[in-house]
């Protein structure tokens, strides 16, 4: 049994509603219907010769050669290009076309569907911009390694030497006070480069990542600025199952962002006392931290350049996470990162949605406690 034909009033109501604009054109390429959709998307009226889109306008032809692609070619139906519009801009689209059954054969009616392709166009960039950043990342993060290696197996090794050869010139000289101690002083300055360059060498990638897991690497990153003008806490743990699924570049994305957020904190935000707190819900890894700086406007940063804000947030998002940042001048700052658990447990059912943290992530408390332990340390 076929299906019974819908009447004109139906089909015109089903056309009207459309996303998608639907353009009939005759051999000459005059419009003889369009719905609302394609006037929308274009700008074009009845009776008006449809233009050709920009691949079809700069494709070569022969000579008597159907210009317009679609309606010369058989086998292909769909095309993606660029259309005209009544306003001289041009509309990204993916066009599909068909050909009408004429009562009159000559008629030639040809059917053009035109779906916008600007979202879809903006998400592919996205999805390469990301992918680019990605690639950056791993370049970077790989040349960071590199370098600290060639820092801490090289450069540092041969200062070792040195300080082993000044240290047996020094026994030499022992009782000479002047050479004695412009040798010690020598020593001195020597130590003091080592340092820098363990400092360095660590700054660039933190050996701990690999030797004793995210946790124990935040802790040492606290201990370096511990003590240097500002108190860094970090509480909590990350689950020894998710510490051991937080392995390579999923690990570093972390640390960096930890690393880039007592940064601000300390340089841009004059903060006294950074709070890091780690640990996992169900399904959800979190990381807050807050600080008791004088804060900035958020959205001003972002725009004025925000590359670390917006590293940050790339960071996050290449886990599949999330970032937040809240602050504004005069004001603590407070920043949670939320990301999937490496290691989802069975009970998939119950996984933290990735939002703010709740009542035992509460930022007022923590800011509460910054600010007290801020008061109680000597400015």
């Amino acid at each position: 049994m076929g299906t019974p034909a819908l009447d004109a009033q139906t089909l015109g109501k089903i056309l009207n509603a459309l996303n998608d604009g639907v353009v009939v054109m005759d051999r000459r390429r005059t419009i003889t219907y369009l719905n609302p959709a394609a006037e929308r998307m274009t700008g074009w009226q009845l009776g008006e010769p449809v233009p050709y889109c920009r691949f079809c306008q700069e494709r070569d032809v022969a000579e008597g050669e159907e210009r317009c692609f679609l309606a010369a070619q058989q086998a292909i139906d769909e095309l993606e290009s660029e259309m005209p519009t009544r306003w001289g801009t041009m509309v990204p689209v993916t066009m599909t076309r068909s050909f009408l059954v004429d009562v009159e054969p000559k008629a030639g009616h040809m059917v053009i569907t035109i779906r916008d392709a600007t979202v879809r166009r903006q998400a592919e960039a996205l999805r390469r911009r990301a992918e680019l950043h990605r690639r950056t990342l791993e370049v970077l993060e790989a040349e960071r390694r590199r370098l600290s290696l060639e820092i801490h197996d090289g450069v540092l090794q041969l200062l070792y030497g040195v300080r082993l050869g000044l240290d047996d010139l020094a026994y030499e000289v022992q009782g000479v006070s002047e050479k004695e101690q412009k040798v010690r002083h020598l020593i001195g300055l020597l130590e003091e480069g080592v340092g820098e360059l363990r400092a360095l060498s660590q700054a660039l990638y933190p050996p701990a990542l690999d030797d004793l897991g995210l946790t124990s690497a935040l802790r040492q990153l606290a201990a370096q600025w511990t003590g240097r003008t500002v108190e860094i806490e970090v509480v909590g743990a990350f689950p020894p199952t998710v510490e051991a699924a937080l392995q390579g570049r999923q690990a570093t994305h972390v640390y960096r962002i930890v690393q880039e957020a007592i940064h601000n904190a300390v340089f841009h935000g004059r903060a006294r006392t950074v709070l890091v707190r780690v640990g996992c819900g169900t399904c959800t890894c979190r990381v807050l931290i807050v600080d008791d700086g004088r804060g900035f406007d958020v959205r001003r940063a972002a725009e004025a350049s925000g590359l670390g804000l917006r590293s940050m947030a790339e960071r996050a998002a290449s886990m599949g996470g999330r970032l937040w940042i809240k602050s504004r001048p005069g004001r603590c700052t407070r920043l949670w990162f939320c990301f999937p658990r490496p290691e989802p447990p069975e009970a998939a059912d119950r996984c933290d949605r990735l939002c703010p943290p709740k009542a035992s992530w509460s930022e007022a408390a923590w800011a509460s406690r910054a600010r007290g332990e801020a008061k109680g340390g000597s400015r």
